[in-house]
């Protein structure tokens, strides 16, 4: 695969860069899959508008809070100072997952349920914000020879060396995102309890990003062989493990995932 394409771009005399319009496009797709879903989940399709600003706000502002935190804490207190540009992906994650989970409960209903909707919108939206990052040349790895390796020829792409084929972390990640969400949609109509669908596919997720940071090259190895985002991943490990095994205490609820994904 060979990539050409630069970061940013013209559009009518309007810079754009890939990164923006891409998340804007993935949010967009998270928003349509759980607003297609919401019926067989019974979730009111009603909360999703002011839900989908809701995770979005939350989302930027945390990646950007949990980039200060890793690289520049000094600036935590004011984020924005110092240009926009520096995001780390699990902020938002970090932050906009308790966020929606609050706001749900105040605005009432299955709130379980609702994450467990939240969960599949998301993955979709992974699925199609990464390609910002793989047309950069983010998230590279190890130069190779393997045919799905990726080779850019603009200069302004984030690889080392244009012309050379890199594994692409972004490639995976697009995979996995993809791979997880198929997995949901599978299992969905077979999950018994509420929430325990959001546990999985956090669990998967952050498996996935643990394993795949061991090919990408552009992030600092911090402690033990492991980069930040690992170190991260391993911590939201243990936060969807708890919350799976108590989801699967969680007595059975008539009007689970299960039962409303069949419908």
């Amino acid at each position: 695969m060979t990539i050409g394409v630069a970061p940013t771009f013209d559009l009518a005399g309007i810079e754009l860069a890939w990164h923006g319009v891409m998340t804007a496009l993935g949010i967009a797709t998270g928003y349509a899959l759980a607003w297609s879903l919401a019926p067989r989940f019974r979730v009111s399709r009603a909360v999703l508008d002011p839900l989908v600003i809701v995770l979005a706000v939350s989302g930027i502002i945390g990646a950007r809070l949990w980039y200060l935190a890793e690289n520049d804490p000094a600036n935590l207190l004011t984020p924005w100072a110092g240009g926009r540009e520096g995001f780390s992906f699990w902020g938002a994650v970090i932050l906009g997952a308790p966020v929606a989970a609050v706001y749900l409960r105040r605005r009432g209903g299955p709130v379980h349920t609702q994450l467990d909707l939240v969960a599949i919108g998301f993955l979709g939206g992974m699925a199609v914000g990464r390609v910002a990052d793989l047309l950069n040349g983010e998230h590279y790895g190890p130069p190779t020879d393997l045919p799905w390796g990726v080779a850019y020829t603009n200069p302004a792409a984030h690889v080392p060396e244009v012309g050379v084929s890199y594994q692409s972390g972004a490639l995976y990640e697009i995979l996995a995102a993809t791979g997880l969400l198929a997995i949901a949609l599978v299992l969905a109509p077979r999950v018994s309890t509420p929430g325990r669908l959001f546990w999985l596919l956090l669990t998967g997720y952050a498996l996935s990003r643990f394993l795949i940071f061991f090919v990408i090259r552009d992030a600092d190895v911090v402690a033990l062989g492991l980069r930040q985002a690992q170190w991260t991943s391993l911590a939201v490990l243990c936060v969807a493990g708890v919350g799976l095994t108590r989801s699967i205490r969680r007595p059975h609820s008539p009007g689970g995932s299960a039962t409303a994904a069949g419908t």
